[in-house]
């Protein structure tokens, strides 16, 4: 017999709010993941780098789960993300929402990457020398930092398409979308080297601010809801118009 309990939609401010904890665990994880990483890589040696990571495997399979739990989350916040800010722009939410998941999609990629010279220091393929199988793990290792580039880029595009929601919005401060639109430069900087040094300096601060301020405040506060249901319907109107 079907259930005669409707399925009600989430609530505004219940949706800003999970949101808002998704993003908290996804930055909670991956900073677990860079700090139980640190001290593994050995660089230009890739034996050693094998060596330390076959002494603290434990250590290691619990970064690499770290890290795969982040971009979990992520996707979840992208999902969740797409429906707090939809009554402000449906197209643009959406196009925030593929932004990052295609930089999820790439974190995977590069994951891969990031295993492929452990397996090829492990066992290596027969016939090659040890200078050989060093120059393979360099270039494998080379394609995860790329992917790790071009990631980190749809990321900064997503935090200026979240920016300009976020200023167009009812419901949540003006401020954040500054912040916010400044970390998306800031992440668009990072793969413009040798630019980026330079003015990363300027931008991280502000930046970190910006990826640290909307989080807490959606977990604290979430949105207004009235505003987010005004939004909404005027979003509507306009449709059936």
């Amino acid at each position: 017999m079907p259930s005669m309990t409707p399925n009600l939609p989430m609530a505004p401010r219940t949706r800003a709010r999970a949101a808002g904890l998704f993003y908290l665990a996804n930055i909670v994880t991956i900073f677990a993941a860079i700090f139980l990483f640190k001290g593994f890589a050995v660089p230009g040696d890739a034996l050693a780098t094998a060596s330390n990571i076959g002494t603290h495997l434990g250590r290691y399979r619990l970064a690499f789960a770290s890290q795969v739990m982040s971009t979990a989350t992520s996707i979840g916040l992208a999902a969740l993300l797409y429906g707090v800010f939809k009554p402000v722009d449906p197209g643009m939410s959406l196009m925030a929402t593929l932004f990052r998941v295609l930089a999820c999609a790439l974190a995977a990629v590069g994951y891969v990457f990031q295993l492929a010279p452990l397996v090829v220091t492990v066992t290596p393929p027969a016939g090659l020398t040890p200078a050989e199988t060093q120059a393979i793990v360099q270039m494998l290792a080379g394609f995860q930092r790329h992917t790790r580039n071009v990631s980190i880029a749809f990321f900064g595009c997503q935090f200026i398409v979240l920016a300009y929601l976020i200023a167009r919005s009812k419901f949540l401060p003006r401020l954040l979308s500054v912040l916010l639109g400044v970390a998306g430069v800031g992440g668009l900087l990072f793969t413009a080297a040798p630019v980026s040094p330079a003015l990363l300096i300027y931008f991280a601060p502000v930046g970190l601010a910006g990826e640290l301020s909307l989080p807490l405040w959606l977990a604290a506060r979430g949105v207004d809801a009235g505003r987010w249901r005004e939004q909404a319907r005027l979003a509507a109107s306009i449709d059936v118009s």
